[in-house]
């Protein structure tokens, strides 16, 4: 008889505890729902089908609903095949967030005349009510399920990884082209608060079985129904990177939201080679487009969001965290610099810019680390043997949303290498011109440092994929062992030629202008916060948007629709393409 290690008793021991656990926080939810919901009202919502109801305590938001369905109850088109749908999908649970989608989604239902059709968590009742209101009446509900099939999908997730030996095996692991391994991990990570994990425990096997029970359900979704687009903001984490890969292997059209509040850009995915795209990546047709025909306006504009940026003047609608990274900061020279940090002023400067440590492992494709916090220790690590380099290390500003991270890049700075008088944190009250005007190359994994400094000229080094990687200005080393040589060797970098600096400007017109388009619909709002933490102004606001709006007038609409017609990835903003570059 086959005995069964004492290793699977343990995991089936802490899968109960974990059940047990849920059941606490369950009851935490129970308590917060009855808080701020009408209990008359879910009643009748859920037990007599009154699905018309928002039994929400805020007025605001009851109002919002209420005027929201009524603007598109005015502007609704009779839908031809309904055998064939739209998903409109959220995740994240900020209002904001289902806004963009629900909006979107009923451009793309009018364009396609196809059914909307809502995909959502279980029992996610502000979500629902916020669609419901754009029309949406069928629903596919991601649930918990019942204690016997979490069970049985968990004993399939211990199959699974016994005959996984490492993390970096269990990264490869692909289950039906779908990258299963990856989708766990950057889940643990996030949900832990772990910037990275070298051996395999409980938390992989418990999420591996949520992931296994997520994608047979929403197979079956695509398998009973005829789907033919999705719309999806986020692409990370459990259960949004199994929608969206899912979707993609399917070859279904995925219309992602990317940036905001107010100005957006959409982007077009549409086969699973694309799963592991930035979504700030412009495309190759439109990029050679206004490079060969607008070059030294594109160019010229492109430097000064750069400069704005950095002086905190750029609109955060544009680039996110402009708002708080850059507003009132002082600018000193190079010489300035070396006297309050106490460097020679003859030595090169370098700067590493580090990266949120549980945020975006995945985003951007393939990377020479397993995640931002081994880049950066393995980094730092490099960089203290090289004593005739003066380096500076920036955190990422996106840090602070997470507070509950076990490390970051301060702590890591401070622990290991606060006695280096060559390696200092960069001062907070510095603006980045100071960077610009001092520093002589640049290192980033896959952030967008380097993007932004190649306007005054300044080489990199990246250490994985990024949104510019097709540009080529940035060096991209293709080992670890190369990338080493590189860092000891980073102030020998040239600095960039004309050609490399007007591309590099045109590729930031591009993203941050050109195909970024204001939703009439939106109020300003924190992309940062959730639920619980928007207050009646955003409700009022958006009332207020809504008594304003003209559907025959809605110029995002226009664009989303020029984007249809000419399948192009990206939304595009024909008025600063015609006004900005051809009449400047």
């Amino acid at each position: 008889m086959k005995i069964i290690s004492i290793n699977y008793f343990i995991l089936i021991f802490l899968f109960i505890l974990k059940e047990i656990k849920n059941t606490f926080e369950l009851i935490k939810r129970v308590i917060y729902f009855i808080k701020n919901h009408q209990i008359i009202g879910y009643f009748c919502f859920n037990f007599f089908n009154k699905k018309n109801i928002n039994f929400s305590r805020n007025k605001f938001f009851k109002l919002y609903t209420k005027e929201n369905q009524k603007t598109w109850t005015q502007n609704n088109l009779p839908i031809k095949n309904e055998q064939k749908k739209i998903i409109v999908s959220c995740f994240v649970h900020n209002p904001g967030y289902y806004l963009t989608n629900g909006i979107i989604a009923k451009y793309l239902e009018h364009e396609l005349n196809l059914k909307l059709v809502g995909l959502i968590d279980k029992n996610d009742f502000q979500g629902e009510f916020i669609l419901r209101s754009f029309g949406v009446n069928e629903f596919f509900y991601i649930k918990k399920g019942n204690f016997f099939k979490r069970f049985k999908f968990f004993l399939s997730a211990i199959k699974i990884i016994k005959n996984i030996k490492s993390i970096d095996e269990f990264l490869n692991y692909k289950k039906e082209s779908i990258h299963l391994g990856k989708i766990v991990y950057e889940h643990v990570l996030r949900h832990t608060g772990k910037g990275t994990i070298n051996k395999l425990n409980f938390k992989f096997y418990y999420h591996l079985a949520e992931t296994l029970k997520i994608q047979e359900y929403y197979l079956t979704v695509l398998k009973e129904n005829n789907i033919r687009a999705v719309i999806q903001s986020e692409q990370q984490f459990i259960p949004s990177c199994i929608i969206f890969q899912n979707s993609l292997k399917n070859n279904i059209d995925v219309f992602s939201r990317r940036g905001g509040p107010q100005w957006v850009t959409v982007k077009k995915y549409s086969n699973i080679s694309q799963a592991y795209e930035p979504a700030d990546e412009v495309e190759k047709d439109l990029f050679d487009y206004i490079f060969n025909n607008f070059k030294e306006k594109a160019s010229e504009k492109g430097s000064i969001v750069i400069k704005k940026r950095f002086f905190g003047e750029e609109q955060y609608n544009y680039i996110n965290d402009g708002h708080f990274n850059f507003k009132g900061k002082k600018e000193i020279t190079r010489s300035e610099l070396c006297n309050l940090l106490s460097w020679d002023y003859k030595k090169p400067i370098c700067i590493v810019f580090g990266h949120c440590l549980i945020d975006g492992n995945f985003l951007f494709g393939w990377r020479l680390f397993k995640d931002n916090l081994t880049w950066l220790r393995e980094t730092l690590a490099t960089i203290s043997k090289n004593d005739k380099i003066n380096w500076l290390i920036k955190p990422h500003p996106a840090e602070i949303r997470y507070p509950e991270t076990s490390t970051n890049t301060i702590a890591e700075v401070t622990k290991f290498y606060k006695n280096f008088k060559n390696i200092k944190l960069f001062p907070k009250n510095l603006s980045s011109m100071t960077i610009a005007n001092s520093v002589n190359a640049i290192v980033s994994c896959t952030g967008s440092g380097p993007l932004e400094f190649a306007s005054f000229g300044i080489p990199s080094i990246i250490a994985g994929r990024s949104m510019y990687s097709k540009l080529e200005f940035a060096k991209q080393p293709k080992t670890v062992h190369e990338y080493k040589t590189l860092l000891e060797n980073v102030d020998k970098l040239d600095k960039l030629n004309k050609t490399q600096i007007e591309k590099a400007n045109t590729f930031t017109y591009i993203m941050c202008k050109l195909i970024r388009v204001k939703i009439p619909l939106l109020p300003k709002f924190k992309v940062l916060l959730r639920w619980l933490e928007y207050d009646n102004n955003f409700w009022k606001d958006s009332i207020s948007a809504l008594k304003n709006y003209s559907f025959k007038n809605d110029y995002f609409r226009k664009m989303f629709l020029l984007q249809l017609k000419n399948e192009n990835r990206h939304i595009i903003n024909q008025e600063f393409l015609n006004k900005e570059l051809k009449l400047y």
